[in-house]
């Protein structure tokens, strides 16, 4: 498959490690080669754009698409995402984050399924349903599909679980999010969810009060492109 990458930035990039740490201007030279890397990265989002279109593309047009063809077009999507992205995982876990964020600012209300507006385990039976994966009406139910996932191995697309905003610690499931990013080093997630009625659909992090006493765990839907 052809990459488009840019030479110009792969040697720069070489030139500047060999002489980032010695001589004078080395601050410079470390401010090049992050701009450069950064444009390397730049390339590889393209390509990887690239990627997507044509096999929508091909999905359009054709009412038979080689399924063997179609999966190793995706892993090759996979893997271009997550050059920069650690906490890529799997085509359809990003896609369905993806698709989460297209909904932010959406209101909460209880019951709701969406598009205009969801409650919680209402929003993510929703997200999941445009990929292709159908999840159980509540967040209790959701509790218990796929399979366990710990903090460290947390991935885009994975589902995060919280006693109720009335249970006391330790009480039962009663909140469902998803992943949108991982910090590692830092060990704190990301997720979006359906809120509460004052900030509807939004992104939260899990080292916030609430939710440091209230985690309950994760579940992962999709498994990880192999």
């Amino acid at each position: 498959m052809r990459i488009k990458l840019h030479i110009r930035a792969i040697i720069a990039a070489a030139a500047v490690l060999a002489a980032a740490w010695t001589g004078p201007g080395a601050y410079a030279q470390r401010i090049s080669l992050t701009l450069n890397l950064a444009e390397l990265r730049d390339s590889i989002n393209a390509e990887s754009t690239r990627i997507f279109d044509e096999t929508m593309t091909e999905l359009r047009d054709s009412d038979l698409v080689a399924r063997d063809r179609l999966i190793a077009r995706m892993g090759e999507l996979t893997k271009f995402r997550s050059i920069y992205d650690p906490s890529s995982g799997s085509y359809l876990g990003d896609l369905a984050a993806d698709i989460a964020k297209e909904h932010l600012g959406k209101p909460y209300v209880w019951g709701a399924e969406g598009p205009s507006a969801f409650d919680c385990s209402g929003f993510m039976m929703y997200v999941y349903r445009q990929v292709g994966v159908k999840l159980p009406r509540t967040s209790r139910e959701q509790f218990k599909v796929g399979e366990s996932i710990d903090i460290p191995d947390l991935k885009k697309g994975d589902l995060v679980f919280w006693s109720g905003p009335r249970g006391t610690v330790g009480a039962s499931i009663g909140h469902v999010g998803m992943i949108v990013d991982v910090d590692y080093e830092r060990g704190y997630f990301s997720f979006i969810h359906a809120n509460s009625t004052k900030q509807g659909v939004s992104i939260s992090r899990s080292d916030e009060r609430y939710f440091l006493l209230h985690y309950k765990g994760a579940r992962r839907i999709i498994p990880l492109d192999k």
